[in-house]
C-alpha cells in the first residue's frame, strides 16, 4: 500500500517547489539596501567570518536570508495592505547624509535610482504630456517635454549607500521612452548636466534644487532642441558673482542648525532694463503666474513646472524672447484657460523628476470640451 495517495504527492510537490522558488531566484533579482516598505535598512551579506569566528556566521546568513529572498518586498508591502502595517509605525528620514557634505532629499531618492519603479505613474504622465502635446498643435503651439533630474541621477557618488547601486530603467527613463513613442518633443537632461560637471557644482549640497549653473547647462540643452541656438547663453560670456548663504532647505527639514554654502550667481539672472514684470490673475490657481515681457518683439513661451524652472528659466528666457510666462504645474491639474489666455508660442513642461507625475490620473480643468476633446 502507497504511502501516500498521489494527490497527496502532487501537492507535497507544489508546496516544496513554492517553498524553493524565492531561494531559486533570489542570486538573479536586484539587490537591496533599503526596504521602502518598512523604513528601514536591510541586512548586509554575511561576508566571510573573521578570524575563524565561526559564532555569529549562521545568524548573520539568517538575517540576510530573511531580508533579501525573492518577492520580499512586493510580500511586505502587500501584508502591510491587508493586515494592516505590520512593522512599527514610522517614518522614512527626510534628508540623508552623502558623500562629499552634500545632503539628499528622501522623497524622490529611491525611485531615481531605480529602486522603486512605478510603471503605472510613469505611464500616466507620459500620456498626460502626449495628450498637452495634441491638443496644443491646432492652436500653433509647440511643446517640449523635459525633467529636471534628481541629485542622485548626477552624482551618484555621492548618494546615500540605500539608494545604491543604480539600477535601469527609472521612472524618468520609461516616461522619456513614451514620449519619444508618441512624438512629443523630449530633452533628456542627464547626459549634459552629467558630463559638465567638472565645471562648476550643478546642484546645491544643501538645498533640494539645482543651481544656476545647473539651470544654465540644462537651459543651453532645451534651446538646441527646439531649434533656436539664438537663445542660447555662452558660458564663456557669463559674469558670476559668490556669496556665502544659510539658506539650503535640507538643513531646515532635518531640524538641524544653517550650514554655509558659497553659491554663484550669474548676471544674466537680472533682467533688461526693458523687461517688466507683471502677474496673471483670476485664473483658478494657487499662485497668480509671473508675467515678464522683454519690451522687444518675439515670441512668447509659456513654462508649466516647479521651482526648479520658477527662478532660472524666465530670467533666462527674459533675454531673447518677447513675453515668458511661468505657471505652477499642479499635480497636472494646472488652469487650461491660462494657455488659452496667453496664446503661447512654445509651451516648456518641465517639472522636477519627484514630481513627474499625475497623482490619482489629475489633468488641468477649464478646458473647452465643446472645441476639443476632453483630457
Amino acid at each position: 500500500m502507497a504511502l501516500m495517495a498521489r494527490p497527496r504527492r502532487l501537492l507535497g510537490v507544489l508546496i516544496l517547489a513554492m517553498i524553493a522558488i524565492p531561494g531559486v531566484i533570489m542570486p538573479f533579482q536586484r539587490a537591496r539596501i533599503y526596504s521602502a516598505a518598512e523604513y528601514r535598512k536591510l541586512a548586509p551579506g554575511p561576508g566571510w567570518p573573521q578570524s575563524g569566528n565561526f559564532t555569529s556566521w549562521p545568524k548573520s546568513i539568517d538575517r540576510y536570508l530573511g531580508d533579501h529572498f525573492a518577492f520580499r518586498e512586493v510580500l511586505v508591502k502587500v501584508g502591510n495592505r491587508t493586515f494592516g502595517r505590520v512593522t512599527a509605525p514610522g517614518a522614512p528620514p527626510a534628508v540623508l547624509d552623502g558623500a562629499h557634505d552634500r545632503l539628499f532629499l528622501f522623497e524622490g531618492l529611491l525611485a531615481s535610482t531605480g529602486h522603486e519603479l512605478d510603471r503605472d505613474s510613469a505611464t500616466d504622465y507620459a500620456n498626460f504630456a502626449c495628450e498637452l502635446d495634441r491638443r496644443l498643435r491646432p492652436m500653433d503651439a509647440r511643446l517640449v517635454v523635459s525633467i529636471a533630474p534628481s541629485p542622485a541621477d548626477i552624482y551618484p557618488d555621492d548618494a546615500p549607500d540605500l539608494a545604491l547601486p543604480v539600477y535601469k530603467p527609472t521612472n524618468y527613463d520609461l516616461i522619456m521612452a513614451a514620449l519619444k513613442a508618441c512624438g512629443a518633443s523630449a530633452v533628456d537632461l542627464r547626459p549634459a548636466l552629467r558630463g559638465a560637471k567638472n565645471i562648476g557644482e550643478l546642484y546645491r549640497r544643501t538645498d533640494t534644487h539645482w543651481t544656476a549653473l545647473g539651470a544654465l547647462i540644462a537651459y543651453n540643452k532645451v534651446v538646441a532642441v527646439i531649434g533656436r541656438p539664438d537663445f542660447a547663453i555662452s558660458l564663456a560670456g557669463v559674469r558670476w558673482t559668490s556669496a556665502t548663504r544659510l539658506d539650503g532647505d535640507l538643513p531646515r527639514y532635518a531640524g538641524r542648525a544653517p550650514i554655509p554654502e558659497t553659491v554663484m550667481t550669474p548676471d544674466v539672472l537680472e533682467l533688461p532694463e526693458t523687461a517688466r514684470r507683471t502677474t496673471l490673475s483670476g485664473f483658478q490657481t494657487k499662485l497668480d503666474p509671473p508675467s515678464i515681457s522683454s519690451g522687444e518683439p518675439g515670441p512668447t513661451v509659456l513654462i508649466i513646472g516647479d521651482s526648479f524652472t520658477a527662478l532660472f528659466f524666465p530670467a533666462y528666457f527674459a533675454h531673447f524672447v518677447g513675453r515668458v510666462v511661468w505657471m505652477f504645474q499642479e499635480d497636472c491639474r494646472f488652469d487650461w484657460n491660462i494657455i488659452a489666455s496667453v496664446k503661447p508660442d512654445l509651451v516648456l513642461l518641465m517639472p522636477t523628476e519627484r514630481f513627474a507625475r499625475c497623482p490619482e490620473g489629475g489633468r488641468p480643468i477649464n478646458y473647452d470640451s465643446r472645441s476639443h476633446d476632453r483630457f
